[in-house]
């Protein structure tokens, strides 16, 4: 598969944001429920072809 340029800058800005939001997720910021409706904005926003979703468990302290 080959990617053009708008498809791999969407890949980058998906993978951009969904990092920052897991970092939230993992330092308690937001809860699991947020984290899937946010994915699921940048989903619908950024159209990415590769998706990786790892759902790291939020800490409890």
């Amino acid at each position: 598969m080959e990617m053009n340029r708008e498809q791999f800058q969407k890949e980058l800005d998906y993978g951009t944001a969904m990092a920052l939001v897991r970092e939230m997720l993992e330092e308690g910021v937001i809860s699991r429920e947020e984290f899937t409706r946010i994915d699921t904005m940048y989903l619908d926003r950024y159209c990415p072809v590769f998706r990786r979703i790892e759902l790291p468990e939020a800490r409890q302290e």
